[in-house]
């Protein structure tokens, strides 16, 4: 693995210093250690990233020369570029099971109609079993489809992606069941919400194409 591809990996620049790259190894690990249910070919990759950026900066370090003499002229500022982005495409695989996660999703769609079933509870809690499905069904979609060298951008916009459409199911079904969703609309959001705050908050969603240091 080379020092961009750890670097996307882990959503740091490539010029992160030993505290940065710790920071996002946590964040991410948090979430992908196996005994937290997370998948291990992820976890040892993120591993690998971590020790392929601080080995790398170590190695640096220790090659820079002594302190200049009266002589020496003075070290001109550096500036850092960091790759850009893949494009999303760029780092898509093919899932493992298609035709479970189609039926997942189907599933999840039908459940915008659980309401009329639960005619006696309130609305607002009547809606939420449909919008935690689809926020579930996106996160786990997420993780078949995307390779390991996403970053933290990749992972937010395709679950944004694969949310939309299972909720807008939601609704349509709801509205063809004269369900009144629309006035719980906003509770709907929350379960996708919090899975947005569980992908790596530490990295941000963009990176800077050259940094003053």
């Amino acid at each position: 693995m080379d020092r961009d591809i750890a670097a996307r990996l882990l959503g740091v620049s490539s010029a992160a210093d030993r505290d940065d790259v710790l920071r996002a190894w946590r964040l991410w690990a948090r979430a992908a250690h196996p005994d937290a249910g997370g998948d291990r070919g992820h976890f040892e990759a993120l591993c690998i990233a971590r020790d392929v950026l601080l080995a790398t900066r170590a190695t640096t370090a220790a090659a820079r020369p002594g302190r200049p003499g009266p002589s020496a002229r003075p070290a001109e500022p550096a500036f850092v570029s960091t790759a850009p982005r893949m494009p999303l495409r760029q780092v898509l695989c093919r899932p493992r099971h298609p035709l479970v996660l189609l039926a997942a999703a189907v599933g999840s769609v039908l459940l915008g109609g659980l309401p009329r079933l639960l005619s006696e509870t309130p609305l607002a809690l009547a809606v939420l079993p449909g919008a935690c499905a689809a926020a579930i069904w996106a996160a786990i979609a997420q993780r078949s489809i995307l390779r390991v060298d996403a970053d933290a951008g990749h992972r937010i916009a395709l679950l944004a992606l694969l949310w939309l459409p299972i909720w807008l199911g939601q609704l349509i079904v709801s509205a063809a069941m004269d369900i009144e969703t629309i006035t719980v609309l906003p509770l709907t959001a929350v379960p996708f919400a919090a899975a947005i705050a569980c992908q790596n908050s530490g990295a941000g969603l963009w990176r800077p194409v050259h940094r003053h240091r």
